[in-house]
């Protein structure tokens, strides 16, 4: 003999899901955000670069970023004297991308494409242009 679901039983069952979502939810977020990586400073590393013709040099890296959620903004160039404005700054996860446009006027590659894996006070990634593709390992100073 099996027991009939009635409507009573129904809505406490709905009711029980409802609330441990409810209680579980905030916890989630929570989570989500610690997972976050924040990447507002400055960084300083290196890159080894491979230009089209087989030369390989490698390369002072510096970055300065102000985060606000997924947007990044701020400046990328090999000094903290020789910096250009970023610009499609986004921060997914811990995978951050962003593009420098770099004029020719200052014998520039024109644009310039990073992708970063965050990992708390560090990250690499590679950075590609016209000219030369790279791997890039920085720090937060």
């Amino acid at each position: 003999m099996t027991a009939a679901v009635t409507p009573s039983i129904l809505r406490t069952m709905f009711l029980t899901c409802q609330q441990t979502v409810s209680r579980l939810l905030p916890l989630f977020i929570f989570a989500v955000t610690l997972n976050a990586a924040e990447v507002t400073g400055k960084w300083e590393g290196t890159g080894e670069l491979k230009f089209a013709n087989g030369e390989t040099r490698d390369s002072g890296v510096y970055l300065d970023f102000r985060q606000d959620g997924q947007e990044v903004t701020g400046s990328a160039g090999p000094g903290p004297d020789r910096v250009l404005p970023i610009s499609k700054g986004k921060l997914d996860g811990n995978k951050l991308t962003f593009e420098v446009v770099a004029p020719p006027e200052s014998s520039g590659d024109g644009l310039v494409i990073f992708d970063f894996t965050v990992s708390g006070d560090k990250m690499e990634g590679t950075v590609k242009c016209a000219r030369f593709t790279g791997k890039l390992s920085l720090k937060r100073s």
